[in-house]
């Protein structure tokens, strides 16, 4: 995961907030760090809860969205006029959903030269679909996946910061595990 460490001045103000909502069996983020923020976006409730809740046990600030509409509306926000501490380090991804389908993000993305690491989920993947993903550097799982390899590609993706070398295939980055919850 990557942090940083908080300035005299932010911890000054962290330590007058009021306490957190977090118990300290929880899992919960150093109290001295900024953790990694993930976009993940998901049109199935239920799996978009499901998703976020893990990656929230492994430490992540996770921002949900249930389309590709409101996940470029989010990208636009953060990029556009936020600071460089709110960017998302990777955005997860269902590929089919409404307004617009993970892989036209992608695209988009790429184009505007953004690199923010993308991965992809889909139940209706096809050949010519993964090797376009991979193409634009993202890794791509098939429906249904394993949850914990979906966690390790997260992070090892926030850990090398990128998902370079391009065309890196979902098994390559789910090899390492992240520790037990």
């Amino acid at each position: 995961m990557i942090e940083r460490d908080l300035s005299e001045e932010e911890i000054q103000l962290q330590r007058a907030a009021p306490p957190s909502r977090w118990s300290p069996s929880s899992r919960a983020r150093p109290a001295l760090r900024v953790t990694s923020r993930v976009l993940l976006a998901e049109d199935d409730p239920e799996w978009r809860h499901l998703v976020a809740r893990a990656l929230r046990g492994d430490g992540y600030h996770v921002t949900e969205v249930p389309d590709g509409g409101r996940l470029l509306v989010h990208l636009g926000k953060t990029y556009l006029v936020g600071s460089p501490y709110d960017a998302f380090d990777v955005v997860v991804s269902d590929i089919r959903m409404p307004v617009m389908n993970g892989l036209q993000i992608l695209e988009r993305l790429r184009e505007a030269r953004w690199p923010t690491p993308v991965i992809l989920m889909t139940a209706f993947g096809s050949r010519s679909v993964h090797e376009r993903a991979e193409a634009l550097g993202a890794i791509v799982f098939d429906k249904p996946l394993d949850l914990d390899d979906l966690r390790t590609a997260v992070s090892n993706v926030v850990d090398q910061g990128s998902v370079a070398p391009r065309r890196r295939r979902a098994g390559d980055l789910a090899t390492r595990r992240p520790p037990p919850r």
